[in-house]
């Protein structure tokens, strides 16, 4: 929330063969804003539903110019939970990027009044060597916060956010788990292929199933890498899906 992954929990938690991807398209996962606007315009909207029953929205906004913007992804979540439990879920995620260069990220997450952040920095050693440092900060209710703040991994490359609007995280085998501050191990397998909307037609998608630290949750993109879905399993078994509204440049 960017998958961000979505593993926000109760602690409850073909028909052809795809076209050849054009040689035009930018090989490295990560891109400049140019490049995301083109692909779906100034922002991306979900809705999500809990058992098929509506209970949210989740949103993407592409914001600032080529040499200095941020992704803000946005989650609000409302639902009665073992039948009588009020469940309020509220995220907000921000990546800050120079170029193709993301510099820094923050999340801050609201689950029933409980709140904690993710923070993830491009630092430097004392050799001048890049890494990656992140982690959780937690305010439980009636209790004093705490924080679990590390060095993560190399900083030489960007580290992939659980927020999926980006195709590229097909290719990478960790990510930085915005919602835990936790760096997964992951890798992504394909499965079926699909027609599914992406707010103004149905379109061909491929299904790709996550395996390693995170389980039980998939993802859909199209052939011109644009995400339009997003299923997993929470804690308590319930089935939770993010629905495009809008996933389409201008």
């Amino acid at each position: 929330m960017g998958t961000m992954l979505l593993l926000f929990s109760l602690n409850l938690q073909a028909e052809t063969t795809l076209p050849e991807q054009s040689t035009s398209k930018p090989q490295t996962p990560f891109h400049n804003l140019s490049y995301w606007q083109q692909l779906y315009g100034d922002s991306l909207e979900f809705n999500v539903t809990r058992n098929d029953k509506p209970v949210g929205q989740y949103q993407v906004a592409f914001k600032g110019t080529d040499q200095s913007w941020r992704v803000e992804s946005r989650m609000a979540l409302d639902f009665k939970a073992f039948l009588f439990f009020p469940y309020r879920f509220r995220y907000l995620g921000v990546e800050h990027w120079q170029n193709d260069q993301m510099t820094h990220f923050t999340s801050r997450i609201d689950r029933n009044g409980e709140l904690s952040e993710t923070f993830l920095q491009r630092s430097q050693d004392t050799s001048g060597l890049p890494f990656w440092r992140g982690g959780l900060r937690q305010s439980p209710k009636g209790k004093p916060a705490n924080e679990s703040v590390k060095p993560l991994t190399n900083g030489s490359q960007n580290l992939a956010l659980s927020n999926h609007y980006n195709y590229g995280i097909i290719q990478q085998s960790q990510l930085f788990n915005s919602l835990t501050g936790a760096l997964n191990q992951i890798q992504l397998k394909k499965e079926d292929l699909e027609r599914i909307s992406d707010g103004r037609e149905k379109v061909l998608t491929t299904r790709y199933r996550y395996t390693g630290d995170l389980k039980d949750t998939w993802v859909w993109y199209t052939h011109d890498q644009r995400w339009l879905r997003m299923r997993f399993i929470a804690d308590d078994g319930s089935t939770i899906q993010l629905n495009c509204q809008r996933c389409y440049p201008d």
